[in-house]
This record gives structure tokens, sequence and C-alpha cells, in this order.
């Protein structure tokens, strides 16, 4: 039994010894921010020379193709992507001059962040115009003139196998990234560091790069949605809802008394303005009927039976005074319920348009009009296409018959 013991007890030992041989010595923590700092510079010369390829290999090509591509169709493709390719130039640049090479753990680059925290705005444009470009590059991409284009200029690039799509998205998950390297960095440098505030800074300016990106993306989506509601109602008069105000806050049926007649309206609240439509009996389409300038207007609430219409009392209702006009609308709903959200509805849009939104992320008056422009022009293109199936329907119908 001793013997056997002694044999297991050497095998273990031979087991442990090979292990620790294997076992690879844990960095110091001032080797792991040398890695870090390494990627972060070498993933920066990659994505420099990504945005160059597009720029040299795909766009200054298009350019000089003006029989296919339009300045038009460049933006729509490409946004601002030189912009980027400038800015990440000089950040790069920016980068290598503050990295210590022979001891890059020494190295101080939280400033080179925070510096350019404007610059990296250029992001929110191009995020924004992403979703356009895909589609528009989808479009493309099944033109076979185009599809050989682009293939050939990636083939005169000498670049990888990779489509322009995939190309130009790089750009929106870059910027996503930079928060995460940010925060393995911070991690890795002790707080007696010379460049810890500025990593923290750093961090903290980037996570908010993105979460403005993100938000600027969800601010484009409200303003192309309620274009596209626009563009779809009858008899559409003054200027468009998108030009003044960016959110839908509630919409719904109620009743709104004029010249002594109670009309059934489809009302729809921004921050801004209250529009209402009549409903089509044929259809089920929305006609535009008015709008009430909501800096304008006071909203009282009323008890029920304070105003009466045909003899009977009235129920569910509020008074909007339009202080300007020096006018009064008796409006009401069908259930105590509806009245309640449309009180808060009110007090919403109110508390919505006292917040100060900063001043990078104001939508221009060109932007919003670039987009009700798109909208309409979908709109007259998707009639267009409904035109001439129903063409195409009648012609078979024909055909077949005879």
């Amino acid at each position: 039994l001793r013997v056997d013991d002694e044999a297991d007890e050497s095998v273990r030992t031979r087991h442990q010894t090979r292990f620790s041989q294997r076992r690879k010595p844990k960095l110091t923590q001032d080797q792991v921010r040398s890695k870090v700092i390494q990627e972060i510079l070498s993933t920066e010369e990659v994505y420099v020379r990504q945005l160059s390829d597009i720029t040299e290999g795909y766009l200054k090509r298009c350019r000089e193709n003006s029989s296919l591509f339009s300045p038009e169709l460049l933006h729509s493709v490409f946004s601002n992507i030189e912009d980027i390719r400038r800015f990440h130039g000089e950040f790069l640049n920016s980068l290598k001059a503050s990295a210590v090479q022979d001891t890059l753990h020494e190295s101080c680059i939280g400033h080179c962040f925070v510096e350019n925290v404007e610059q990296f705005q250029y992001y929110s444009e191009y995020c924004n115009n992403h979703p356009d470009a895909a589609a528009q590059m989808a479009v493309l991409q099944a033109d076979m003139h185009y599809k050989f284009f682009f293939e050939g200029c990636r083939l005169l690039q000498k670049m990888d196998e990779i489509s322009l799509d995939g190309y130009l998205l790089t750009p929106v998950q870059k910027i996503c990234k930079y928060p995460l390297q940010l925060a393995e960095l911070r991690k890795n440098t002790d707080e007696s560091h010379p460049d810890y505030e500025m990593v923290v800074q750093a961090q903290a300016a980037m996570a908010n790069v993105a979460e403005l990106i993100n938000e600027r993306k969800r601010q484009n989506e409200s303003l192309q949605k309620i274009a596209q509601w626009q563009v779809k109602i009858e008899d559409w008069e003054g200027e468009d809802v998108i030009l003044h105000s960016s959110e839908l806050i509630h919409t719904g049926e109620m009743y709104k008394i004029s010249k002594g007649h109670s009309q059934e309206r489809v009302f729809f609240l921004f921050d801004y303005q209250l529009v209402y439509c009549k409903k089509e009996l044929l259809g089920g389409g929305l006609q535009y009927r008015g709008r009430l300038n909501m800096d304008n207007c006071k909203v009282v609430p009323l008890q029920d039976g304070d105003v009466t219409h045909g003899g009977s009392p009235v129920l569910n209702a509020w008074k909007m005074n339009n202080v300007k006009k020096n006018k009064w609308y008796v409006l009401y709903t069908k259930t105590a319920e509806g009245k309640e959200r449309w009180l808060k509805a009110f007090e919403e849009e109110r508390e919505l348009v006292k917040k100060e939104k900063p001043g990078n992320m104001e939508v221009t008056d060109d932007k919003r009009k670039r987009i009700m422009t798109a909208a309409r022009t979908k709109k007259v293109s998707t009639v267009k296409q409904r035109g001439e199936f129903s063409s195409m329907m009648v012609l078979r119908r024909f055909i077949y018959l005879w």
C-alpha cells in the first residue's frame, strides 16, 4: 500500500510541475495597461486605414462617375464620412504623440478623447443617415451596373472581400467601442497615475457621446414618423408639423363643440401644437380640419354639467382658451378615463417644451425640411408604383379576357 501511495504522489507531483510550467505568470497592472493602450492605438490605425479605403477607393471614384452618381446619391450613401476620416487622421496623430512607446503604461492618452468630444459629434449625422444609406445600398446592389462598379472599386483598392455596405457599417460599430475600451483602461489605471482623472473624464465623455447619438437617432426616427403621418392627411393646410414639433404625445378621438354643433374629430397632440382631423367615411382616411398653438392656449377642466349642448349636460369636458384670439373651445370625451388621460397629456406637453435641450441636440430647420421632402418623395413614389401595378393588373386581365 505504501508503494502505491508513493507512486500516486510521484504522479501528482509530476502533473503539478508540468501544470505550473504551462501556466503563464499573472500580468501586472502596468503590463495590462500597456496592452490596452496598444490595442487602442492599433485598432485606431486599422480604422483610419479603412476610412481611407472607403473615401479613396469608393467615394473618390464614385464622384468621377457622375453618370452613375449624383451629388444627392453620394450624400445618401456616404453621408459625412469624409469629415470623420479627416478627424480620425488628426485623432490618431494625437494618440501617437501622447504614447510613450518604450513604456506604454506611462502614457497619458485620456486628454485626447476629452479635447475632441465636439469632433465626435460627426457621428450623430452619420449614424442618423446610416439606415437610409443601407436601404439605398440594397437598391444599388440589385442593379448589376452598380454592383460591378463597387466590386471594381474594391479590387482596385486591394481591400478585403467585404461589400461596401459592410464597410459603411464600420463607423457605427466603432463609436460604440470607445466607451468599452476606456472602461478597460480605467480599470487598469491606478488612481495615483497622472492619467487617471483624464481617463475617468474620457470614459464619461464618450459614454455621453454614445447616449447623445442614440437620442438624436430616436429624435430623427420620431420626425420621420410624423412626416410620414402628415403626408397621408388629405387637404393639409399651413406649415408642416415637424417645423415646430418633434414628439407625438397623445392621440385619440373626442368631440369638439363648435358653433352649436358637436363634431367628432381625431386629435393629435404634439409638442407646441394640437392638430385635429375629420375621419373620412369612405376608406377611413383623415382630412385636415385645423390646429391650435399650445403656447397660446389655456386648458380649463370643467365639472360635469358646467356646459350644456342641445339641452343636455356635457360630461367629461374641458375648455381650451385661445388667449391670442380670445376664443374658447369645448372638448369632451366619451369616458372620464379618456378626459383624465387628455388632461395629463396636456401637462406632459407643457413639461416637455419647458425642458431646455442642449444646443447640440437641436434639429436644424434645414434637416427638418429634408425629412419632410423625403416623406413627400416617398409618398409620390409609392403612389406611382401602385398606379403602375394597377395598370399592369388591368392589362393582364384584358389580355386574359381577350
